[in-house]
């Protein structure tokens, strides 16, 4: 399996990671703070809160219960989320 990064210009490039292309996450390489727009597959992301590096960031909504799928392979399960007040 190859790792493959995300290839937009500007900030985006070297700092999130896709390991599969049927992942729906992506991985932080580095500390991203909230507002921060990502590039990814022609789409753009708008960072409500801030990603830590080496946490995930989803490419799509994912409702409770979805599953979450990195290495090309389900690793977990989408639970609720509640923002921090």
């Amino acid at each position: 399996m190859m790792a493959t990064e995300a290839r937009h210009a500007g900030a985006t490039r070297n700092r999130m990671l896709r390991v599969d292309d049927r992942d729906n996450v992506l991985i932080a390489l580095t500390d991203l703070p909230a507002g921060e727009q990502i590039e990814f597959s022609g789409e753009t992301f708008t960072l409500v809160n801030s990603v830590p590096q080496k946490h995930k960031l989803a490419l799509q909504d994912l409702a409770p219960g979805d599953p979450v799928v990195m290495y090309g392979v389900k690793v977990g399960t989408a639970v609720g989320y509640r923002q921090p007040s």
